[in-house]
C-alpha cells in the first residue's frame, strides 16, 4: 500500500510539472480588438505595470494564419503559423517588452484598421454558451443559445490554447461565457471566455477569450490539428498533452542523472 502510494505521489508531482513545462507563453489577458473585416482579433498578454510580453493576432475563423508578436533583438517580431499548425514561440533572443503604442504600431496591426470592443455587450447577458459534444475526445464546438433555450450558432473554435495545452482532462470542467455580440464588416462576432481549458490560463478560473465569427463556407477544424503548445508535454494523435509521455521522459531523465 505504502509503495503504490509513493509511486502516486511521485506521478502527480510530475504530471503537475509537465502540466506547468507546457506553458511556451502564458495566455492572453486583454482583448485589444479586433480587425475592420472581422477576420482578425488582437489579443495581448499585459502585465500590472502595462508593458505587453507578447501579443497574438488570431482568425476568427478557422482559415489562414495565426500571428504571434514577440519582442526579438529589441523590437517587435511577428510569427506566422498556419491556423492548424503547431508552433516554437520561445526564441533565444527574445526577451524585453513592448508598450500597446509600439504594439499598435507594428505594420500586420495597423493594416487590420482595428476596432476596439465597444463598451455595449450587444445583447451578450441573454446568451448562454456550452461545449459540445458532451465527451472528451472529439472536435468540440461551442453551442449559443437565447433566452428561450433556442440554439442560435454553433460556432468551431478556430484556436484553443497558444501558448500552453489543452487541459482535456478537465473537458466536464469547461465553462463559457458569451461576453460580447458585434458586428465587423460582414461577419458577426462572438467574444467568448473559456474557462479552465488552457493550462496557461488567466485568473483562478484559468480563462482566455476568443473571438469567433459564426462560421461560412471555410474548412471546418479536423481533429487532428494542433490545440495547444507541446512543451514538454507531447502532443498525442489528438494534439492534446500527453502527460503519460511526458511523465516517462522525465522517469528516464531521472534514471540516467542517478547512475
Amino acid at each position: 500500500m505504502m509503495r503504490w502510494l509513493i509511486a502516486f505521489v511521485v506521478v502527480a508531482g510530475l504530471a503537475t510539472r509537465s502540466a506547468e513545462a507546457c506553458v511556451q507563453l502564458q495566455e492572453t489577458n486583454k482583448l485589444v480588438g479586433w480587425s475592420a473585416d472581422g477576420t482578425l482579433a488582437l489579443q495581448a498578454r499585459v502585465a500590472p505595470d502595462g508593458s505587453i510580453s507578447h501579443a497574438e493576432l488570431l482568425p476568427t475563423r478557422y482559415e489562414g494564419s495565426k500571428y504571434v508578436i514577440t519582442v526579438r533583438a529589441g523590437a517587435p517580431h511577428v510569427q506566422e503559423i498556419a491556423v492548424g499548425a503547431c508552433g516554437q514561440y520561445i526564441s533565444e533572443d527574445q526577451h524585453g517588452t513592448m508598450t500597446e503604442q509600439q504594439l499598435l504600431a507594428v505594420p500586420a496591426v495597423v493594416a487590420m484598421k482595428l476596432v476596439t470592443p465597444p463598451a455595449d455587450d450587444g445583447g451578450a447577458s441573454t446568451l448562454a454558451a456550452r461545449f459540445v459534444p458532451r465527451k472528451r475526445y472529439a472536435e468540440h464546438q461551442l453551442e449559443v443559445r437565447d433566452a428561450a433555450n433556442k440554439v442560435i450558432a454553433t460556432l468551431p473554435v478556430p484556436v484553443w490554447c497558444l501558448g500552453s495545452c489543452l487541459r482535456d482532462e478537465e473537458w466536464k470542467k469547461w465553462g463559457a461565457t458569451i461576453t460580447r455580440v458585434a458586428t465587423a464588416g460582414t461577419r458577426t462576432l462572438y467574444v467568448v471566455r473559456m474557462a479552465r481549458v488552457c493550462n496557461g490560463g488567466n485568473g483562478e478560473e484559468m480563462w482566455i477569450e476568443r473571438v469567433i465569427a459564426v462560421p461560412g463556407d471555410e474548412q471546418r477544424p479536423p481533429r487532428s490539428r494542433c490545440k495547444g503548445s507541446g512543451g514538454l508535454a507531447v502532443c498525442s494523435s489528438y494534439n492534446v498533452c500527453s502527460t503519460a509521455k511526458a511523465i516517462a521522459r522525465e522517469r528516464a531523465s531521472l534514471a540516467a542523472s542517478s547512475l
